[in-house]
């Protein structure tokens, strides 16, 4: 996988917490038990989380307790660390929740805190984001151990874009080499995920990884089991509602692939005219494919959220730089429904061809439909005479065909 088509979302502690406001769980007693997957947990409904620590050459320092529930992170409380470097904080709080300690809310220590815990916070002032070490919190631990490992993973691709940069466009050999280690990184970080989640299905601390879930249909069940924590863990919060979200996303995804829109009249098949497609491009102007006759044209279905389709993306753009000035071009037709994520996902995979279309509809679009689209990446290759010549390649064999169509 090429370095510039690697998706790095930065992880900030806003990025990681939700917005919304959180609402309150239903008081019950003076604490609830509930069973999650096989593992009895205590949630204490009402009192306080006791965080106390040392800051290194703090001295002095003003310091806070954050609450991300909200549209923008919150401070509850503030303190100053004293002359020894020590802190304390009594926050009031129901069941679990994100807290954060720090100075400011973007380098605050994070922690997931249940009412009742004793948890301390110790680092240095200058370096406090990253070296803080947490006691007391097993699922606080966790989940720096994954801000740890993913801060690595984005700091390697980064560096590796740097070399790109060094090495320059025509030391092919070279880029290649480059691109070898980036993927090596991602498929390293992708196994660490996995294994994470695993791990940790059973803590609220799995929902670090959430926002690394881009193949719905493939993490359905992660989501399933993440959504079913979550609303043991943090009932009622925008955070076990973000999950849930997304699992009846995956569902509601599953159905659609079940159950395929009915094909459109006249079968599309090899040797057939490829139909017209004429949608609004990223500036809102339609696009029409039929304006590309003469031209060899891969028409690729694909979407932001769709991990295969991302990572089939390299050998996409390598394809387009070898071929394009020999006649070839492509069409990339999405079927997101966010604009946003439609574009950064360009931007960030470098599919730097003009044409790509969407109607925005996901998997109800209308350009999906007239080509009977039920799952993705799909291609339909297309001559210079706008007649399909092959349906569904992909890897060496789009390349093969393209080098025996245009040498």
């Amino acid at each position: 996988m090429k370095i510039q088509q690697i998706a790095i979302i930065a992880l900030g502690l806003t990025s990681v917490i939700s917005c919304g406001d959180a609402e309150k769980s239903e008081q019950k007693n003076n604490e609830v038990v509930n069973t999650v997957s096989d593992s009895t947990i205590t949630i204490a409904i009402n009192g306080s989380a006791n965080i106390s620590g040392t800051m290194t050459n703090g001295a002095g320092t003003l310091i806070k307790t954050y609450d991300y529930s909200g549209s923008q992170p919150k401070a509850v409380d503030s303190t100053i660390v004293d002359k020894d470097g020590n802190f304390s904080f009594s926050n009031a709080q129901n069941g679990y929740t994100f807290i954060g300690v720090g100075e400011t809310p973007m380098t605050a220590a994070l922690i997931i805190a249940n009412s009742e815990d004793q948890i301390q916070v110790t680092g240095s002032k200058e370096n406090w984001i990253q070296d803080y070490v947490i006691t007391g919190s097993e699922h606080s631990i966790a989940m720096k151990e994954y801000f740890q490992k993913r801060q690595e993973y984005s700091n390697g691709i980064q560096a590796l874009k740097a070399e790109m940069q060094v090495v320059g466009k025509n030391d092919q050999t070279g880029l290649d080499a480059i691109n070898a280690r980036g993927m090596a990184m991602q498929e390293s970080f992708e196994a660490y995920k996995y294994n994470f989640i695993k791990e940790n299905i059973n803590s609220p601390a799995v929902y670090a990884a959430f926002q690394d879930i881009f193949d719905l249909q493939k993490d359905e069940k992660i989501l399933k089991d993440m959504s079913a924590t979550l609303s043991k863990y943090m009932p009622n919060t925008v955070f076990s509602q973000a999950v849930e979200q997304k699992y009846q996303q995956a569902i509601q995804m599953k159905q659609q692939v079940q159950t395929p829109p009915p094909p459109p009249a006249g079968a599309i098949k090899v040797g057939s005219p490829a139909p017209e497609l004429n949608f609004p491009g990223l500036d809102g102007k339609n696009i029409s494919l039929k304006s590309l006759k003469g031209k060899v044209v891969l028409l690729d279905f694909w979407a932001s959220w769709c991990g295969p389709c991302r990572k089939e993306n390299p050998n996409v753009v390598k394809l387009y730089n070898e071929y394009k000035d020999k006649g070839f071009t492509i069409y990339s037709f999405s079927l997101d429904q966010d604009k946003n994520k439609w574009a950064n996902a360009i931007k960030a995979d470098g599919l730097i061809w003009p044409y790509h279309a969407s109607d925005l509809k996901g998997w109800n679009s209308a350009g999906g439909a007239i080509y009977n689209v039920n799952s993705i990446p799909v291609t339909y290759l297309i001559g210079t005479d706008g007649k399909i010549i092959a349906i569904g390649l992909r890897g060496i064999e789009l390349e093969n065909k393209l080098k025996e169509l245009l040498g």
